[in-house]
């Protein structure tokens, strides 16, 4: 059985592992001064 924050445990994971990310010069300009949000969402049980 889970914790109670191993959602949120595999979420955190899941980032950290995709990181540090890596863009090439152009994409990075581009985007430089946007903030991007990522969702997760668990199955209802």
């Amino acid at each position: 059985m889970c914790r109670p924050f191993c959602f949120v445990d595999a979420a955190i994971a899941a980032v950290e592992h995709c990181l540090p990310l890596s863009f090439s010069p152009a994409l990075a300009q581009g985007i430089a001064g946007n903030v991007f949000t990522l969702q997760f969402a668990s199955p209802k049980q």
